[in-house]
């Protein structure tokens, strides 16, 4: 994993000069950068995230959990933007939808928005049968600014979420919506060649409810820090 994120970084530090030469119409593809887009102007996202569970969590188990991440972005009138995400590994699957207003002032860019979350995940095997259905909100705030080269932006969530577990359909657990913690993130958008679009970044998750961890089935509840790293492309 730490080796992935270092070729991934040289990339971006070999590229950097030929993304300066690249007109302000090359920037027109992002999906993190918290600027406004153009109405019916849309954007796609196709990546990878991995995710480091700490051991007092997994105990052992198994400590990174790869997700596809699919992602949409969509400009609508008076600097609004409609999102759409889709992260899932089969067995853990998360869907949000977020609607955010976005606005500018020079080179700085702002948004603020709610992210609607819908989780479901299961593991059946030799009569294991067990599933989760989460749900939950996340009112956020980011800011980015555009560093000709490339696009930085950094986001804050507030974290509140719900989970049912479920034994062989039957209800074992339900759980009311609550506060349980927040979410960080940074992101790096830059251009590469011709019409390629890539992105960089890192989430730090510092919460008591984790859902890409269900399946360890822990009853750790404390606020644990999460981080992960995400890359992919923008097209």
């Amino acid at each position: 994993m730490k080796r992935l994120i270092s070729i991934l970084l040289i990339k971006f530090l070999l590229n950097s000069n030929l993304s300066a030469q690249l007109t302000e119409s090359s920037k027109d593809k992002f999906i993190f950068f918290p600027k406004e887009k153009t109405s019916s102007e849309i954007n796609y996202f196709t990546g990878l995230s991995m995710a480091q569970l700490p051991t007092k969590i997994v105990e052992d188990v198994f400590d990174q959990v790869p997700m596809i991440e699919l992602k949409m972005s969509y400009g609508l009138p008076y600097n609004f933007i409609a999102e759409a995400d889709l992260s899932t590994n089969v067995f853990t699957n998360l869907l949000t939808l977020a609607p955010s207003y976005s606005f500018s002032l020079n080179k700085f860019s702002f948004s603020v928005g709610n992210e609607f979350h819908f989780c479901y995940g299961f593991f059946k095997n030799d009569g294991f049968n067990i599933s989760v259905l989460g749900w939950g909100y996340s009112p956020f705030a980011s800011i980015g600014y555009d560093f000709d080269d490339f696009l930085l932006s950094f986001k804050i969530d507030a974290n509140v979420k719900a989970q049912n577990t479920y034994m062989k359909n039957l209800q074992y657990t339900k759980n009311s919506p609550k506060f349980v913690g927040v979410t960080f993130s940074l992101a790096v958008e830059q251009p590469l060649w011709g019409n390629n679009y890539f992105a960089l970044g890192f989430r730090a998750y510092y919460t008591n409810f984790f859902y890409k961890s269900w399946l360890s089935f822990t009853t750790f509840e404390q606020y644990t820090f999460y981080p992960e790293f995400f890359a992919g492309f923008i097209f």
